[in-house]
């Protein structure tokens, strides 16, 4: 669960709040992740597309997520991950540091890193995982944290019927100059 304990060591202590700064050392993980900024905040990205920055309010993480996923986190811990109408429609999620478990981080952040890296980086970690643990890894892989953060694993499709996979970033949307027009005049 991406949620922190009530107290700190049962002591009756409120835990701190996890930083940005845990949050880019939880990054250090995986490859490709530079350190950035976007809209004036301090932001990680991965080949110079977002994948994290610290929200204006200095309270919360934005952080890449397929729509999906976004909602599954959300129902899964509404007092962690939210989202505002600003990011309603875009594949954002909102982190609150107050709330969420530092522990966490790189489950989560290696999630967003798959949605925005270069599918040749994620494979060429992959293969290196694989290789160092000496068994499969990937999405799903033991340690991947897709079940603990309550995501289901997708059933293989029927021969023939449709592909049920999300869109890669800029995939399934519909350009901006490929939307309707009012038709030309001869």
């Amino acid at each position: 669960m991406a949620r922190r304990g009530g107290t700190g060591a049962g002591r009756g202590l409120t835990p701190k709040p996890v930083t940005f700064a845990q949050v880019q050392l939880a990054a250090r993980a995986f490859p490709g992740i530079e350190p950035s900024t976007s809209y004036g905040t301090p932001a990680l990205k991965v080949k110079g597309k977002l994948l994290a920055r610290l929200h204006q309010s200095g309270e919360c993480l934005v952080l890449r997520s397929g729509l999906l996923d976004r909602e599954i986190l959300i129902q899964s811990d509404p007092q962690v991950f939210f989202v505002t109408a600003h990011y309603q429609d875009h594949p954002w999620v909102l982190v609150r540091f107050s709330a969420v478990d530092a522990a966490a981080l790189p489950e989560l952040i290696e999630r967003a890193w798959r949605e925005v890296a270069p599918q040749a980086l994620v494979s060429r970690y992959d293969a290196e995982r694989g290789a160092a643990a000496g068994g499969a890894a990937g999405p799903g892989a033991a340690g991947d944290g897709a079940a603990a953060l309550g995501a289901v694993a997708p059933r293989a499709a029927a021969p023939g019927a449709a592909s049920t996979k999300q869109p890669r970033k800029g995939q399934g949307r519909i350009p901006r100059s490929k939307k309707a027009h009012a038709p030309l005049r001869p």
